[in-house]
């Protein structure tokens, strides 16, 4: 038997711990019971984003806590106004920013989902966590 017949579907196997198979069956289990399509549109959208959010915690702790101490030096230099500059003096504005995992995740559900302005702001809303200061937004 080659691994052809072993495998008909062309899936390489990738072993995932059940604790994660269980967090993504629940996932979609609540994205399914909220009605969660490809964009966010309804706070039953948010409470989607809100348990993969949790899950980020639970499977990336050192990506959150690291993301944590960085966002704190974000806030601090600058000034908590989320405004810095660049070398050669112009000056940014951060609205938010996400550890890549979360964004990740949060593309994966809502895959169609246009982080314009409206969305980000609602984001920062949600998650002022991931606001880039005091004054942003």
């Amino acid at each position: 038997m080659d691994s052809k017949d072993a495998n008909p579907w062309g899936i390489e196997y990738v072993p995932y711990e059940r604790y994660f198979v269980d967090f993504v069956d629940k996932l979609i289990e609540i994205a399914n019971k909220n009605g969660s399509k490809d964009q966010v549109e309804t706070s039953y959208d948010w409470e989607t984003i809100e348990f993969i959010y949790r899950g980020f915690y639970i499977f990336y702790p050192k990506t959150a806590k690291d993301f944590e101490k960085h966002m704190a030096k974000v806030r601090l230099l600058s000034n908590k106004t989320a405004t810095a500059r660049e070398k050669g003096g112009a000056e940014i504005q951060l609205q938010i920013e996400l550890p890549r995992p979360l964004y990740q995740m949060i593309k994966t559900i809502f895959d169609k989902q246009q982080w314009d302005k409206k969305f980000i702001r609602d984001f920062a809303k949600h998650f002022p966590q991931f606001k880039g200061g005091e004054g942003s937004l």
